[in-house]
């Protein structure tokens, strides 16, 4: 069974078609890295792999199941990360947190406290989600698109915002999840040296994926 299987994906806003036949498969252990210029499809894509949007022509399914077999991405072990970080405003972020593995019934404290080490954020627990900086922002929804161990992760734009050392832990993170058999899809804006041996690299142009 493919991780991710989407076949002839259309997508327009309005007139303007932004996905023209686009398909993308991904066995257990890939990693896809989708780079291309602004304006693109690249988060539209992405949004149409999470079941945000739905496409107009075209199939998605994801470890097998469609959209509408779908009840909720984070129940079905899909990590998505995208550009809205989706922090409560008036919950500090270990609040944040904790709410989070309360809907994702994250039964594993372990593996939530490995990531907040991962991503450097001890110190910033008691930090109001409307106060946290960008880069503070960023790594909170990293580590509730990891948090599950998923089967499926969905990162838009996931080095936005981090310091080198930041990037350096995250392609580690996503490696080690690829070689867990996670299938991940990596929306960039520019091309990245991220290697691995079940990485592929894409350019997004004209409505469909190009290998690099």
């Amino acid at each position: 069974m493919k991780r991710v299987d989407a076949q002839d994906l259309h997508y327009s806003f309005g007139e303007r078609m932004v996905l023209r036949g686009l398909t993308l498969e991904l066995e257990a252990g890939d990693v896809a890295i989708i780079s291309g210029k602004n304006g693109a499809g690249k988060s539209t894509l992405l949004k149409l792999l999470a079941g945000i949007l739905r496409p107009l022509r075209g199939t998605v399914k994801i470890q097998g199941l469609s959209a509408k077999e779908q009840r909720r991405p984070t129940q079905l072990g899909i990590g998505v990360c995208i550009q809205e970080n989706f922090l409560y405003g008036d919950l500090t972020l270990e609040e944040n947190f904790r709410l989070a593995s309360h809907a994702m019934k994250e039964s594993n404290p372990t593996r939530l406290q490995a990531l907040i080490s991962r991503f450097e954020l001890e110190s910033f627990l008691k930090t109001q989600g409307r106060r946290a900086s960008q880069g503070v922002g960023q790594k909170a929804s990293l580590l509730r698109a990891f948090l599950r161990s998923p089967g499926v992760l969905l990162l838009d734009e996931p080095y936005a915002h981090l310091d080198k050392d930041s990037r350096a832990s995250l392609s580690g993170l996503i490696l080690e999840e690829s070689r867990r058999g996670a299938a991940v899809v990596c929306v960039v804006h520019d091309a990245t040296p991220f290697e691995g041996e079940l990485v592929s690299h894409w350019q997004l142009r004209e409505g469909k994926l190009i290998r690099s």
